[in-house]
């Protein structure tokens, strides 16, 4: 990891061992603009920004609160059943002020939550904040161990961003057997949820895809690891 635009400070934020230790607190308004402007994108869509943090705000002045709502809601695919309310509709519109959120030492995201978004697109967010989760590094010792190259760096892609929105680390060196295996453990655990035909049709269809393919990341992640001494 990498000292970016925003402050440094944040970004060294010691992890507690307990996650539900996080204040699961917003932060002020002032400083997130300041993250919104270093993006490349137009005005309109800076304004876009901070107006969804600011309903965020207002809807869930606590987060725990959000943590709270039924997951359906907090995933707010366009796909679930019924018309959109309004704490759907934040919700969605939230996913890139959460995951700034988390990758600043403010929140720790659940994995049920992970599992369920589908492709996260963490790119706009770690881009500016001057990450690098080490998926292009890691993906390559996966292609010397004989994986194809883009399936290494999918596997990558996929299982890096979501420990780091999970469990807070973005350096791949602090990365352990037991990472690996928290996240096997809730994508198996994801599948037992009485609600997982509202993201994946069926549970039978969750193991065949994408569970399968989800597992086939994490073992390409763990071999890396095993290999790296980790």
């Amino acid at each position: 990891m990498r000292a970016g635009p925003v402050s440094a400070a944040a970004l060294r934020v010691v992890v507690p061992a307990d996650q539900h230790s996080f204040p699961n607190a917003h932060y002020g308004e002032p400083e997130y603009a300041t993250f919104i402007e270093m993006l490349p994108i137009c005005p309109a869509f800076h304004r876009q920004r901070r107006n969804h943090q600011r309903r965020c705000v207002r809807l869930w002045p606590d987060l725990a609160e959000w943590f709270s709502v039924p997951l359906v809601e907090r995933v707010a695919r366009h796909s679930s059943k019924g018309p959109p309310t309004l704490r759907r509709r934040v919700s969605y519109e939230s996913r890139s002020y959460l995951y700034y959120l988390a990758l600043t030492d403010r929140v720790r995201l659940d994995y049920d939550w992970l599992l369920a978004l589908g492709d996260l697109r963490l790119a706009g967010v770690t881009g500016p904040l001057g990450i690098d989760l080490g998926i292009d590094v890691l993906a390559d010792e996966g292609r010397q161990l004989g994986f194809h190259p883009a399936s290494a760096r999918l596997a990558m892609q996929w299982t890096l961003g979501r420990i780091a929105l999970h469990t807070g680390i973005r350096d791949p060196a602090q990365l352990r057997t037991e990472h690996v295996e928290e996240l096997l453990a809730a994508v198996r655990r994801f599948g037992e949820r009485a609600d997982v035909a509202e993201f994946y049709g069926s549970a039978a269809r969750y193991r065949v895809s994408p569970s399968k393919a989800w597992i086939t990341h994490l073992h390409q992640l763990g071999l890396v690891l095993y290999h790296r001494g980790q």
